[in-house]
């Protein structure tokens, strides 16, 4: 039976596997990771001066391509594992970070 968590269980599995950080966020690469954050960027037509609402943000990689790159903006990442939470919040000093797993909740927190 379907708990409502089974979405989570290849995430959980790589967390055990690798620890928090990229390696759980399964993504093939950083590279790749990287050029998705630039199309996002160019698509939403610059996130400077924006805020960020970051959905399953893992350890806030997001984030830290806009410090990297100077984007200047105000950011929220949800995430439904604790482990990614955790190591976003010890990585990226400035950002707010919430352990929410979203297709648990029908609101998003206060």
């Amino acid at each position: 039976m379907d708990d409502g968590s089974s979405h989570l269980k290849a995430y959980e599995s790589a967390v055990r596997e690798h620890g928090a950080g990229f390696g759980a966020t399964l993504w093939g690469s950083p590279q790749t990771q990287t050029l998705r954050f630039e199309v996002l960027n160019g698509m939403a037509g610059g996130l400077a001066g924006q805020r960020v609402l970051d959905l399953g943000c893992g350890d806030g990689a997001l984030y830290t391509w806009m410090v990297n790159n100077e984007v200047p903006a105000a950011y929220l990442g949800l995430d439904a594992l604790t482990e990614q939470v955790d190591r976003g919040r010890q990585l990226c000093e400035g950002a707010e970070f919430r352990h929410v797993d979203l297709s648990a909740s029908t609101s998003l927190p206060s």
